[in-house]
Formats: C-alpha cells, structure tokens, sequence
C-alpha cells in the first residue's frame, strides 16, 4: 500500500547536500603551538586587494591573472602565498571550476608558516568543494580533519559529514554526526534543517527501523508540514500494524488541505471505512471525487455506495450505484441497485434494473435478479408478471425451493382473488335484481 511510496522518495526528495559556502561555521583556532606566520608586505597587501576589487567587479579572469602574479613571485613568503591560493580558490569557485578551487585550497594547507585560523577555514571549504564534485570520501577525511582542528564545531559541519558518510552508503557512520546535527541545533532553540531529517529518515529507512523512522517524520510534520511527510508517517504506521495511527495522519494530511492524488483520497477512505466511520469515508470519496481527483470509476462509486449503505445514506448509496451501473453497464452493479431500489419501494425502478442486469450479460447470480424482479412485481400487483420471474428463478438450483414457495403462494394469492372476485359479482347481480 503506501509503504511502496517510501522507497521512491526516500533519495528523491533529499535536498542539496552541500551545505552553502555562505554558513560555514565561524571557528575557533585551536589553542596550540603553531609556528611563527611571517609578515604580510605592502606589495602583497596591495596585490591581494586588487584581486579583490577585480573579483568583486566580477573581472574573474583578471583576479586570476593578478594572483598568479603573487604565487609565482620569488620573494613572496609563505603567508602571501597561502593568501593568493585562498582567494584563486574563491574565484575559482565563481567562475565554475571547482576542481581549480580544490587544487588552490590543497596549495594554502601545503604551507605551513600560515594562521590556524587559516588552516580551519580552508579545511571546511575544501570539504565543501569535495562534496561539491561528489569526492565523498574526500570530503569526509577532511571534514575529520578539520573537526581536530577545531573547538568549535556547528550543526551545519556535523551535517556535511553525515551527508558525506550517507553518499558513501556508510550509514553507520552517517548517523552519529546527523544526530549530533539535530540535537545542536534543538540545545540552541533552532529548527534543525530539514535535510538533517530527511538524511535520518532514509538511514532509518535502510535499516528497517520503523519506529525511529515514524519519530523524524513526526518532526518532519512538525517543523516542514508537508503531504509527503503526512503519507509517509502514516504508511510507516500502517507498516507497524497501528490502524489508529495511520488513520490520525492521514486525517491531519486531510484536514490540512495536503491530499493531492486519488490514492490518498481511496486511502484515507478505506482507513475510515476499517475504522467504522462509514459517513466520513464516503463524504472523503465524495470531496475527492468533486475535485476532479479520484476518478468515477466502477471500482471506486462501488466503494462510495458501500460507505453510504452502511451510513445509512440510501439514496446516496442509489444514486452512486446508479453511476457506476450506467458508466459500466456491469450486470452485477444492476442487479446491487435493483436490490437496493427494492428495499427502499422503489419498485418500477427495481424491476427497470433487474431487467437490465439480465440483458446486460452474463451474471453471476441470474437467478437473485429473477427474484428481486418477481418480489417487485407482486409488490405492485402485478401477479402474472411476478409468477413468470419466479418460473425463470426456479430453474436455478439455489432459487429453486424459494420460488417454487412464491410460485405456490400467487397461485392462491391469483385463487383468492378470482373467488372474492366472484363473490362480489354475484352480489351484484343480486342488488340489480332487487
């Protein structure tokens, strides 16, 4: 049932896994030993913010050209060099070529005289370059390397680690720096990302662990209200064996405006329908099928007819088998609506359908439409009519005994009548003849 829709979603709807450059984490340098960072010279000072001014005029190809002017130079130490490479890494990146920002952000950590803080940074954006290009695993020994480096790690580092270790399908590993992520950012009072918990959803997922899967989409509902989310925690439910569940979140995503398709619709439905509130399941079909979203097929106007008979709703129940009896022209839809008709007195109607079940092909029980047309036709008193429906249904072995019952009951019933007729027509004559 909705179970099948979780395995498509689960990585279709994961959103980018690169975390944006613009949140990486402000981080505290480490309190270690780091050697002596020499001095930046006025020339280099001045070459760097050229570059700057270049790139922020979107001139790319001209920083790049002033940068490499700086790394190639001979009296340039390791401090200017370091400072070119970071900034050809930036213009690098916008200007689309990434592999080229990877290259400069290796050249700043094969320096050694620069600032930690320096180090930190560049850590964190080569690991964001690597999951950029879909280098995983060097994204993730990076981003370990830097989580030495720092004191202060965020929500957003642990989530690029997670997701690293998630795109590696090393899903043990995922979960710790995922959790880590969520939990951060709930001790801060913040919304963790919704990625967080789409990660841990499909991890879960992965592992059969229902439970722990129907808790982050219950978060997900939570802070990212969304249709997805409400089907799938109820499909998670229903995967768990908790009707009451299942039907509570299918009735939220209901009640929220969020069914989108005719299998939310017929599913909440049905779930109604196995929770014996027959009226509701019915006004759902009913709504869905009004929007133009569940189609008025015979398999889902039967569905509505059930719902309102046991509502109930009769002639509501009438009218949707009378759809789906003219939609399909299905005998057995005729011969449902003509007993249906026949309980509610509408007899014409029900000799009308019974008639059309019989013509209409061959039925499965002939022999009930032969009946209902002879109770019918006694009904309206039409005796010579019912007794030859009823001739018809005694050549059906299950029919058989009732029918010869009926058979024999009209013929007094026919007996009666000539006799009372008779009765009266000589009294009559007698009054005329006084």
């Amino acid at each position: 049932m909705l179970i099948r829709l979780l395995a498509v979603v689960m990585t279709a709807s994961l959103m980018p896994l690169v975390v944006n450059a613009a949140e990486e984490p402000a981080s505290k340098a480490p309190s270690v030993r780091t050697e002596r960072v020499p001095a930046m010279r006025e020339r280099a000072y001045k070459q760097l913010a050229k570059a700057r001014e270049l790139a922020d005029g979107e001139q790319l190809a001209e920083a790049i050209d002033v940068l490499k002017d700086l790394r190639e130079d001979r009296r340039a130490n390791a401090y200017e060099k370091a400072m070119a490479w970071n900034l050809s890494a930036f213009v690098s990146y916008e200007m689309g070529r990434e592999q080229d920002a990877i290259t400069a952000y290796r050249q700043v950590l094969a320096e050694s005289a620069i600032p930690s803080s320096l180090r930190v940074h560049t850590l964190y954006g080569l690991s964001q370059m690597y999951m950029t290009t879909g280098q995983w695993a060097d994204a993730a020994k990076t981003l370990e390397q830097w989580f030495t480096a720092t004191e202060t790690p965020t929500a957003n580092a642990y989530l690029l680690l997670g997701s690293a270790y998630y795109q590696m399908e090393d899903y043990q590993r995922a979960l710790k720096p995922i959790q880590t992520a969520i939990e951060q950012a709930q001790a801060a009072g913040e919304v963790p990302k919704e990625n967080a918990f789409l990660l841990l959803r499909s991890i879960h997922f992965s592992r059969n662990d229902y439970p722990a899967m129907a808790q982050v989409l219950k978060s997900l509902c939570q802070h990212y209200s969304k249709r997805e989310y409400w089907v799938q925690l109820a499909a998670v439910y229903g995967q768990m064996d908790q009707p009451k569940k299942q039907l509570t979140a299918m009735m939220a995503a209901h009640d929220l405006s969020l069914l989108e398709n005719q299998s939310d619709y017929t599913t909440l439905s049905q779930l109604l329908l196995a929770a014996e509130v027959p009226y509701r399941a019915a006004k759902v079909l009913e709504a869905g099928m009004e929007a133009g979203v569940v189609t008025r097929d015979a398999r889902n106007l039967r569905t509505l007819a059930d719902a309102w008979v046991l509502a109930k709703h009769y002639p509501e129940a009438i009218a949707a088998l009378r759809s789906a009896a003219t939609l399909t022209g299905d005998p057995e839809l005729s011969l449902r609506l003509s007993q249906m008709l026949y309980e509610e007195g509408a007899y014409a109607e029900a000799v009308k359908a019974a008639n059309q079940a019989l013509t209409a092909g061959k039925l499965e029980n002939g022999d009930q439409a032969h009946v209902i047309k002879g109770l019918a036709l006694f009904e309206m008193e039409h005796l010579a009519d019912a007794e030859a429906a009823f001739r018809e249904a005694a050549k059906f072995d299950d029919s058989r005994q009732m029918a010869r019952q009926w058979l024999a009951y009209i013929d007094n019933e026919q007996e009666r009548r000539k006799a009372l007729q008779a009765i009266r027509e000589r009294g009559a004559s007698r009054a005329s003849a006084s």
